[in-house]
């Protein structure tokens, strides 16, 4: 009997950590969550459109940080801190991805000039833009500037 009931205090402690540890790692993003190609930018005050579906230009969306990757120049890499609410998402604090620490000017160094993101279609160190449309797999996101249109990858 007293077997029983430890194997039972057990298995509830097992199902606990493993449901709390679930808790942790949960990403409560929503559809925002994961990896997007940018495939169009809109120029809004001139009607442009650039088609950007077979560049490799990506943003990746985890926890409270977005990654922006461009494949085809491995040497852009950045992270961003991001709030998304109220059909709004706020990018900020712009750092480059330094990728190794143990050399002389590894690691991640903040960003200074927009101009570095703008390939990403973000024009500001600290950029707002309106969800338009976030789907599991369609963003639109716009500011005054550009509307920028994702599929999720």
């Amino acid at each position: 009997m007293m077997r029983r009931h430890i194997l039972s205090i057990m298995m509830a402690t097992a199902l606990a950590m493993g449901v709390a540890s679930c808790e942790l790692e949960r990403d409560h993003n929503g559809a925002l969550a994961g990896y997007w190609h940018l495939e169009r930018v809109d120029t809004l005050q001139t009607g442009g459109v650039k088609d950007m579906s077979r560049d490799r230009v990506f943003w990746a969306v985890q926890g409270k940080l977005l990654y922006l990757r461009d494949a085809d120049h491995p040497d852009s890499c950045y992270f961003m801190r991001f709030v998304h609410s109220d059909g709004h998402l706020t990018l900020s604090q712009p750092y480059y991805y330094g990728w190794h620490q143990d050399t002389e000017d590894g690691g991640d160094h903040p960003v200074t000039e927009a101009r570095w993101l703008s390939r990403f279609g973000i024009n500001a160190l600290e950029e707002k833009y309106n969800a338009e449309q976030l789907t599991a797999s369609r963003m639109t996101l716009a500011t005054d500037r550009l509307r920028l249109h994702f599929k999720k990858f």
